[in-house]
């Protein structure tokens, strides 16, 4: 009876539940919530819109947003941000900010919900003022774009080319699979989000305005298209001729060559939204330039000092000059010579220009991981290549060992570093750059006006032609080939790289902060940029040598210091971020305590004048060492390391064997690791680098039975560290091979290793830092 009377309870329940049996109603559904369709009929490419859904509405109260809607797919949002195809939405409560992160126009559902009624509408952005290059300047925004590299025309090269060798012709099949395979790998390293992080001060409204930025280089094209707007007028200088313009001399028995200085103008600061070309880090800030590097002229030191600001008649001591670009360099398989002229030349930009705030000098690292160049393949024979050591050390040219200089590396799309770009202790930074344009991308900026003249020029794609075959050029390269819908004009080229493009980024960045910080000076906006700087490639391995009685680490990859800051010899501090030092920037307290240096410290022959003649084991990880005492406390922001190393063997001109002309491996063989107090190790020189020549002096006379004559190295690897106590210099020989080399300047044929021990003479060290608060 129980039982029945359970079910039969349960059956009502049910019945009711169902709507019927009771007599009680559910009430009638709810209408709609009617909204109302939103838009925004202009906008700016990268440039944030704001709006409320609250517009939408009769009455906002107890509203609020449930779903956002694309392509009738969902968008989940992440703290508030949703990643739409073609743009960045932002939402606070029904407040939004959207960002148009393509050249299309755009358009989403929104569904608010209201007091238990919901409603959809849909919100468009028309397409908005842009450039239309923007979109494949990696370097500006990277969302893993090709940036005209693997195109379907190289792709379609390349299996022709395999196809028809005429050595050993490949199936057709066979030829578009390894094809494929290669492209699938290198698509794989085009990776989003690697840049330079600009948006947060576009979004801000911050575009360089009244920055300067003075292209020491090999001229500027004043009337380019997309420069002309801001060309400093009148104040450019030409050396050649003493006019204010120094605009490329249209060779016509050199009309393949594009104008560098035009194209590293283009990066920093290039017209943006005009809806032409591409666009600048710092699009509204200011350009002057100085033709350093003509080709009918050779420099000369007042020159020196004229692109060092210390001419007034060009540069005044007021111009609001955030930064020198220096997008060139030396390359001598030497170690050239220190001078104390040039020392205080730098000084004087960093310092004393900008009413007393100073403007950075901003230095390319060089282009000689895997050079081919003086030493012929002097790297490839000595194991540097294999081993993945740096040809030439960055500290080897004279203008980088300074304190005064911002050195900056050269990186690709994936966060790696760029395969050609120069590695030592002196690097400050890391910027975007690329390869050639073909398998990875290079970087997409200006070029000489028309199809006459320039990298994207009919004579560069005849002498690419020439060498390849025809039709190669447009085939490797159709962004440069003058028949992209792109680039018909030729005006641009996607073929820009080396550290010359890298460092156009900092200067670019450095203009930037500088309108938004104004009484910033040099020294504090380089301390902004290093503490904001990215961690990139943190896989980088470590290189270790194995020896006979031990091993010796090359390449440390990144080391953390003892004040936490961490360093590689391959990336400087890391990946330069504009915006977050601009908000590091608008935290506060980014001023520094006063610079101060320490004097020169030194032992033996920088002690009390006598060589220590310490022999330095031959092929061993003993090596020998040196303690230097550094009797004042500072926190460190660059250390500078005097040292002499001689080798009688070493010769200008080398010596005659039986083998031929033959120079002795003593260079070659070297290594400097330079040690703190707090135990931070810092390699200075890591050997197998082409220290092939006697060092140079200050007036650059070779200096025979010389590797080092007060040579001086520069560690950033100590930054913030303490400077008091002793600090261990250990210097190495490495190796003790013998081999042949070809198509070295010198007419070298055979390296011998050194029979002579090479002896250390002294060392001395000096620390620029500021005090402790």
């Amino acid at each position: 009876m129980l039982m029945k009377k359970t079910i039969l309870a349960l059956s009502l329940v049910l019945l009711s539940g169902c709507g019927g049996g009771s007599g009680n109603s559910e009430s009638p559904p709810l209408p709609p919530l009617t909204l109302e369709n939103l838009s925004h009929t202009t906008s700016q490419h990268w440039l944030p819109v704001t709006g409320s859904f609250a517009n939408a509405l009769a009455t906002t109260s107890s509203a609020q947003l449930l779903r956002i809607e694309q392509n009738g797919q969902i968008i989940q949002p992440v703290q508030g941000r949703y990643a739409l195809n073609g743009a960045l939405l932002e939402v606070d409560g029904l407040n939004y900010r959207l960002t148009p992160l393509s050249n299309q126009a755009i358009s989403f559902r929104y569904t608010l919900q209201q007091a238990g009624r919901q409603g959809s509408a849909t919100l468009q952005l028309a397409a908005p003022l842009s450039d239309p290059l923007a979109t494949e300047q990696w370097h500006l925004v990277n969302t893993g774009q090709t940036s005209y590299a693997l195109s379907d025309s190289f792709r379609d090269a390349l299996i022709d080319m395999l196809i028809n060798d005429p050595d050993e012709p490949m199936p057709p099949s066979q030829a578009s699979s390894l094809v494929n395979q290669l492209f699938s790998d290198y698509r794989n390293q085009l990776r989003p989000g690697f840049d330079v992080d600009l948006l947060p001060l576009f979004a801000a409204g911050i575009f360089g305005q009244g920055s300067i930025s003075v292209v020491v280089d090999s001229g500027l094209q004043l009337t380019h298209e997309d420069l002309a707007a801001n060309i400093l007028a009148g104040r450019s200088f030409n050396l050649v001729d003493g006019s204010t313009d120094p605009s490329p001399k249209l060779d016509p028995s050199w009309p393949n060559a594009g104008d560098h200085g035009t194209s590293v103008a283009g990066i920093i600061a290039a017209e943006g939204w005009n809806g032409i070309g591409g666009r600048g880090i710092a699009p509204n800030s200011l350009l002057m330039a100085i033709n350093l590097l003509a080709d009918e002229y050779a420099a000369g030191l007042d020159d020196e000092w004229l692109v060092h600001g210390l001419d007034d008649s060009v540069i005044s001591a007021d111009d609001n000059i955030s930064a020198f670009n220096r997008s060139y360099g030396i390359t001598l398989p030497v170690m050239q010579g220190y001078s104390l002229l040039e020392e205080e030349l730098h000084r004087f930009s960093v310092e004393d220009l900008r009413s007393g705030k100073g403007a950075l000098n901003v230095k390319s690292a060089g282009n000689e991981f895997e050079f081919y160049g003086y030493e012929g393949d002097f790297c490839e024979q000595n194991g540097a290549n294999e081993l993945g050591l740096s040809c030439y050390n960055a500290n080897m040219e004279s203008s980088q060992q300074t304190p005064y200089y911002t050195i900056v590396a050269a990186m690709n799309p994936n966060g790696h570093k760029s395969s050609y770009s120069s590695a030592g202790a002196n690097l400050v930074l890391t910027a975007p750059a690329g390869e050639d344009g073909d398998l990875l991308p290079a970087i997409v900026t200006v070029d000489l006006m028309s199809c006459q003249h320039g990298y994207s020029s009919e004579a560069a794609a005849a002498g690419f032609d020439d060498a390849i075959g025809e039709g190669a050029f447009a085939g490797f390269y159709p962004f440069d080939s003058g028949s992209h819908p792109d680039n018909l004009a030729c005006n641009y080229t996607a073929r820009f790289n080396g550290t010359s493009s890298a460092a156009p980024m900092v200067s670019g960045v450095a203009a930037l902060l500088l309108e938004a910080e104004p009484t910033l000076t040099a020294r504090e906006l380089q301390h902004l940029l290093i503490s904001t700087a990215k961690r990139v490639h943190p896989e980088d391995p470590l290189i270790r040598l194995n020896l006979p009685d031990g091993s010796f680490e090359a390449h440390s990859g990144w080391v953390e210091n003892a004040a936490g800051i961490a360093f590689n010899n391959h990336y400087g501090f890391g990946l330069v971020q504009a915006g977050a030092a601009f908000q590091r920037l608008q935290q506060g307290n980014w001023q520094l305590p006063a610079k101060q240096y320490s004097a020169w410290h030194g032992i033996a022959l920088y002690g009390d004048g006598s060589p220590a003649n310490l022999a330095i084991p031959d092929h061993s990880a003993a090596g020998v060492s040196m303690a230097l005492t550094m009797p004042e406390q500072l926190v460190v922001e660059t250390v500078q390391l005097k040292l002499t190393v001689r080798n009688q063997e070493l010769l200008e001109f080398g010596r005659i064997t039986e083998q031929g002309s033959t120079q002795t491996s003593a260079g070659n063989d070297l290594a400097v690791v330079l040690t703190s107090p707090a135990g931070t190790r810092s390699v200075l020189l890591a050997s197998r680098q082409a220290l092939l020549l006697p060092a140079l002096d200050e007036d650059w006379a070779a200096q025979d039975g010389y590797i080092l004559k007060d040579s001086v190295f520069r560690s950033n690897a100590f930054y913030g560290e303490t400077s008091t106590g002793n600090w261990t210099l250990q210097v190495y020989d490495l190796a003790a091979d013998s081999f042949a080399v070809q198509d070295t300047e010198f007419d070298f044929d055979w390296i011998e290793n050194n029979a002579e021990l090479s002896r250390l003479d002294g060392a001395a060290l000096r620390i620029i830092g500021h005090s402790k608060e």
